[in-house]
Formats: C-alpha cells, structure tokens, sequence
C-alpha cells in the first residue's frame, strides 16, 4: 500500500512573498547605489555648466541655454526627492476596513476628466459590499500610481484604455489594472518592481517599488503580466478577513 501526505503550501508562499517584499526596502546598497547613479548625472552636469560660465567667454544666448540646462538638472533632482519623499511617506500605516466600491468611485472622480482630456478610456467596474483590510489612503495612492502607469503606456493608441476592476475570493480580494498599451518585455518583467529601475524616460524608477512596498505593508501581494504590445496587467491581493 502506499501513504499519501499533502499539504497546501499556497499561504506560505504568500507569506513568504511578503517577507521578501518588506525586506526589499532594507536593501540599502542597492538604494544607495542607485540614488549615487540618480544623483550623480545631474550634479555632473551642474558641475560641467558652472565651469563653462565662469570662464566668461559666452555670449548672452549660450549663457542662458546653460542656465537653462542647469535648472533642467535642478528639477531632475527635485523630481526624485519627490519621489523618495513618497516611499517614507507611508512607513507607518494602520489597517483598517476599506470599502472598495467607494474607492473606486474615488479614483474614478480624480482620474476620469484627465484622461478623457488624453483620448484614454477608463474603465471603472464598481462593487457592491465589497471590503478590504488595507489602508484608504495607501490603497488609494497604489491605485492613482498604476493608472498613471497604464494611461503613459497606452498615450500613443487610438483605443488605448485603463481598466480597474475587483472580486472577492476566498477571504481574499484581488484587484486588477489593466490596459492595453505598449507592454513590458519579459527580461524587465521580472525587474519592474527594483528600485531604479525604468523604462521610461524622465522616469525615477520609485514609483512601482513604492506601491510594492505598500502593498506588503497592508499584508498583500501585487504581480504582473504582460504582452508587449497588446498590455500589462497589475493583479493585487489583499485580505478581507483579520490577518493573523
């Protein structure tokens, strides 16, 4: 005769994701390596500039291109103070009983007339009675952050749209922002959530790693799926019963 033994490992490795996901903002290396990369371009370039223009030799119209160059690195660097600004913004956070159908009538409030004014469909499916244990605020700015993301993705197609849409399921709610734009590759797949990395050009590569971080501070998991050129799909998942 034979003896089976199984066991459901799913909520382990959910646990385990969110481990990891808290412990990635204790990587200070990378950070510090990153923010040395980020900083170091601009101060460069800052240096460069001042150089030039004390040597006294150009003209009113070369003299002001530098000063504009030099307020272009200014902002850069005012760009991703904003940003590491907003990933302590939120350190500590208390879990609470967030509606999320009233959520989403927020977000839709705040996003629709923008990208209606971008030709960008947005797509809101409200729930009725639905409820996650997360923070409103928190939750909020994840949400705004991934349908910026979406909207950037899908700005050059003629139908490009943002879709948000949530389902309860055992004891969990899973939440999705979808859209269909331009897609990330799978080699930066795997990549999108590192701090630094991007893609985007002017981006600061903060903005996924902050909602990454929020999202394991409310005891949830967020990942991603996508199609180059057909879309991304952002899935999270978050408790709707007290976490233990």
């Amino acid at each position: 005769g034979f003896v089976v033994v199984a066991s459901d490992v799913t909520e382990q490795k959910r646990l385990e994701h969110i481990a990891v996901s808290l412990n990635m903002s204790d990587h200070l290396g990378m950070v510090f390596a990153g923010l040395r990369h980020e900083l170091g371009n601009p101060v460069n370039s800052l240096k460069s500039a001042i150089t030039v223009l004390r040597s006294g030799t150009l003209d009113e119209q070369r003299r002001d291109h530098y000063l504009d160059q030099m307020l272009g690195q200014i902002d850069r660097m005012e760009y991703l103070l904003e940003g590491l600004r907003s990933f302590s913004l939120f350190d500590r956070i208390t879990i609470e009983a967030v509606d999320i159908g009233a959520l989403f009538g927020r977000i839709d409030s705040l996003s629709r007339r923008d990208l209606e004014a971008r030709n960008i469909d947005l797509h809101v499916h409200r729930p009725d009675d639905m409820v996650a244990l997360a923070n409103h605020q928190a939750l909020l700015h994840v949400l705004l952050n991934l349908i910026s993301n979406g909207a950037t993705a899908v700005d050059d197609k003629a139908d490009g749209f943002v879709r948000i849409k949530a389902r309860a399921s055992d004891d969990r709610i899973y939440i999705q922002v979808a859209d269909n734009g331009v897609g990330i590759n799978a080699n930066d797949l795997d990549r999108i959530f590192t701090p630094f990395f991007t893609n985007r050009v002017g981006g600061t590569g903060l903005g996924l790693t902050i909602v990454k971080k929020l999202i394991s501070s409310m005891h949830g998991t967020i990942d991603a799926m996508s199609t180059p050129g057909r879309g991304t799909t952002f899935t999270i998942v978050l408790d709707n019963h007290d976490y233990e």
